[in-house]
C-alpha cells in the first residue's frame, strides 16, 4: 500500500484549525511560485500539505489571477496522493443554504483564458499533449469516501451538487444566476476549475467540497459572505478530521493505478509518471 499524503487546496477565510506540527516552507515549481507557502502539517496520523490557493490573508489574489498549476504541482512535488478543493460557494437551489456542505459530483466550467494543462508545448514543460478523461469529473473513491465518513460521524453533507464555476470575482447577476441553474448547476464558485482537471492530469485522486456561504439569487456583498464563512468553518474543522483519517485507513493503490491508466502514464514496474521518467524506465 502507498503512502497517503493529502493535500488540501483552501480560502484563507476559513481558519482552519485541525492541521498539526506545522511546518511552513515556501517552494517554487516549473510552473511558477504557487499563491502562498505550503504548511507540511499532520491530521491525526496522516501527513498533509495545506496551501491557501489565492495567498495569505492580506495578500490575495483575485480567482482569475490564481497560478492553478503551480498549486497543484507544489502538491504533487511534495508527495501529495490526494486533494481536497474547498471552495466558498453561493447557491442556486432552495435545497442548499449558507451552512450547508457540499460534496461535488460534477461541474459546468464557465470560466476563460484560464491554463488548463501542464501540458502547454513550452521550453520545459511535459512534452506531447494530453486529453484528460473528465468522466466523472472527480475521484468517485474518494467522492465516497467523504460521504461514508460524514455519515459514520453523524456529520450533515450533501452527497452530491453540480457548480457553475465563474471567473469571478464579481458576483453573478440575476440573468446569470438564471442562466447556469437552468444548465444543471445548483452552485456557483471561482475555482473548481481548473483546479480539478490540473490535479487529475498530474495524477492526484480529487474531490472538491463546497461550503455554501451566500444566496447567488439575491444580492450580496462581501461581508455576509465572510460572515457567514467564519460561522461555518468548524463544520469544515470537524468533517475535514473524519474524512483524512477516512482516507489515511484505506488502501488507494487500484484506484492511483486506475487513473494513471486512464491517462496513459501506468508502468507497473514504475512508479513514475511521464512527467518523471527515469533513465533505468
Amino acid at each position: 500500500m502507498a503512502k497517503t499524503k493529502v493535500g488540501v487546496l483552501l480560502s484563507c477565510e476559513l481558519g482552519l484549525t485541525i492541521f498539526n506540527s506545522r511546518i511552513e516552507r515556501p517552494v517554487t515549481t516549473m510552473f511558477g511560485d504557487p499563491s502562498a507557502p505550503i504548511v507540511e502539517c499532520n491530521v491525526g496520523k496522516v501527513p498533509c500539505i495545506y496551501l491557501y490557493r489565492e495567498g495569505k490573508e492580506g495578500i490575495e489574489r483575485p480567482p482569475g489571477n490564481v497560478n492553478h498549476r503551480g498549486n497543484v504541482w507544489a502538491l504533487k512535488e511534495n508527495g501529495c496522493t490526494h486533494v481536497i478543493g474547498i471552495t466558498l460557494d453561493g447557491t442556486l437551489s432552495n435545497e442548499m443554504k449558507p451552512g450547508d456542505i457540499v460534496v461535488l459530483q460534477d461541474f459546468i466550467d464557465c470560466t476563460s483564458g484560464r491554463q488548463q494543462t501542464f501540458h502547454d508545448g513550452e521550453f520545459g514543460s511535459p512534452p506531447g499533449k494530453m486529453h484528460v478523461p473528465m468522466i466523472p469529473s472527480f475521484s468517485e473513491g474518494l467522492r465516497q469516501c467523504v460521504v461514508d465518513s460524514a455519515n459514520e460521524a453523524a456529520i450533515n453533507v450533501i452527497s452530491s451538487g453540480v457548480a457553475a464555476v465563474l471567473d469571478g470575482p464579481s458576483f453573478a447577476t440575476s440573468a446569470d444566476a438564471v442562466r447556469h441553474k437552468n444548465a444543471g448547476a445548483k452552485l456557483i464558485n471561482w475555482c473548481t476549475s481548473p483546479e480539478a482537471i490540473l490535479a487529475k492530469e498530474a495524477g492526484l485522486l480529487y474531490v472538491g467540497l463546497s461550503l455554501v456561504t451566500y444566496d447567488a439569487r439575491v444580492q450580496q456583498t462581501q461581508l455576509q459572505m465572510t460572515r457567514n464563512t467564519l460561522a461555518s468553518r468548524s463544520n469544515m474543522d470537524d468533517l475535514l478530521r473524519v474524512v483524512i483519517d477516512g482516507i489515511g485507513i484505506r488502501d488507494w493503490d487500484k484506484e492511483i493505478s486506475e487513473l494513471l491508466k486512464s491517462l496513459g502514464t501506468d508502468d507497473t514496474s514504475c512508479t513514475c509518471t511521464e512527467y518523471e521518467k527515469r533513465e533505468d524506465c
